[in-house]
């Protein structure tokens, strides 16, 4: 959601260097972007090469799914990311996946993605209610925080420990911290899922709300009974004396 167009350098191959097929045919495709709830902020350290203004918020887009077409509320991962700014004209072509590593090519911790799907879950859920969440002031600012806390726990200290990113202040300084804790400390809880577009120039990555794809499922379930089967023929053959 970066404006700043310098920032996109040391992510600009990362897209085709992470295996993504010429051909691949889009999970989602998004007809149009909104951005909702708002607000300038100003980040620095971490991966970024000078401290940065962007707007932390949420998308609500227009998508085309195998269940047919209609509205879907996401939150950005990568903090190099131009959708905000217009860059990139719809349609916009994503695939679901799995997500792994950073805008920058860093492997986010286990527990870190945990707790990233986690804030992205409760913002689906403050936004579905239409209600604010720990926050006074109401919605508005509980998703600015809650995008906010996303970025600083994919990009803080776990996986840049000599400099972090940093939200530099402002009345949301408390609110994003909390959200950071809540997160990290398990009291907040759910999931969420990961798109990325093939069709940048770099890998952009979502969450957005929703669980695995019957197909997906049905892949899984197909794997337990193989290894099932697998087990079973292991098993000793017993003789009689």
């Amino acid at each position: 959601m970066i404006i700043q167009r310098g920032l996109l350098a040391a992510a600009g191959l990362l897209g085709f260097t992470l295996g993504v097929p010429a051909q691949a045919v889009a999970d989602v495709t998004v007809s149009k972007v909104t951005f909702q709830h708002g607000k300038n902020i100003r980040l620095l350290n971490g991966p970024l090469t000078a401290p940065v203004n962007t707007q932390a918020g949420n998308f609500l887009l227009t998508a085309t799914t195998s269940d047919g077409t209609g509205t879907i509320w996401a939150f950005c991962v990568d903090i190099a990311h131009e959708l905000r700014s217009g860059s990139y004209k719809v349609p916009l072509k994503y695939m679901y996946g799995s997500f792994t590593h950073d805008s920058f090519g860093k492997i986010v911790p286990i527990a870190d993605r945990k707790a990233m799907k986690a804030l992205a879950a409760e913002g689906f859920r403050l936004l579905k209610a239409g209600t604010g969440g720990i926050g006074a002031a109401g919605i508005s600012d509980d998703i600015q925080a809650i995008q906010t806390a996303i970025w600083l726990i994919e990009y803080g200290a776990s996986n840049y420990p000599s400099s972090p990113l940093s939200y530099t202040g402002g009345p949301l300084l408390g609110l994003v911290n909390q959200y950071v804790g809540l997160a990290r400390s398990g009291q907040i809880r759910g999931t969420a899922r990961y798109i990325f577009s093939i069709d940048t120039p770099q890998r952009q990555g979502l969450f957005i709300p929703g669980v695995p794809e019957p197909a997906t499922w049905a892949l899984l379930i197909a794997g337990f009974g193989l290894v099932g089967v697998a087990v079973r023929r292991r098993r000793p053959t017993r003789v009689s004396a």
